[in-house]
């Protein structure tokens, strides 16, 4: 009887319509749910375990989403546009460095190199100094570069950082 009871109540605790709507809505956080569900119940009586495999899983979740920024580029006339999208740190700015190379190797007559931060939903201190390191030794002296609509939650030693070029 007392395992009934047990039972029952678990069973009113999962919400089998909300796990298949988180399905359909975000298969990452579904799996940081899913993984922590099965290994409580795996773990079990040591709950503890199970909710450090979710931890686990959502430090991983939340890396793997900021490793990877998309790098939009246009060029019109002689000024190339680079869009970063996503959050810009020290592990993402290598890939905003290939894609102007790339354009910039592409394109001879670039005369200015604009960096449109508009896309960016973070930016912190290593993201900035990445960033002005690349502008400073990757783009030739005779291009002019500019970085402009820095995020608004950017702080204030990013902007020191980034001076010469907004």
């Amino acid at each position: 009887v007392l395992g009934a009871v047990v039972i029952v109540v678990v069973a009113g605790l999962v919400n089998v319509k909300h796990m298949i709507d988180m399905l359909r809505r975000s298969l990452p956080q579904a799996i940081v749910g899913a993984g922590t569900t099965f290994s409580t119940l795996a773990f079990a009586p040591r709950v503890e375990r199970g909710l450090l495999v979710g931890l686990g899983l959502a430090v991983a979740v939340h890396l793997y989403r900021e490793l990877f920024v998309t790098v939009d580029s246009e060029q019109s006339g002689g000024t190339l546009t680079v869009r970063p999208h996503g959050v810009m740190w020290f592990a993402t700015v290598p890939q905003v460095e290939r894609r102007m190379r790339e354009e910039l190797a592409g394109c001879q007559d670039i005369d200015n190199v604009v960096i449109d931060l508009s896309k960016v939903g973070r930016l912190d201190y290593s993201g900035a100094a990445g960033l002005k390191r690349v502008l400073s030794e990757r783009v030739p002296g005779s291009v002019d570069v500019s970085v402009v609509a820095v995020p608004e939650s950017a702080s204030k030693a990013v902007l020191v950082e980034l001076r010469d070029y907004v």
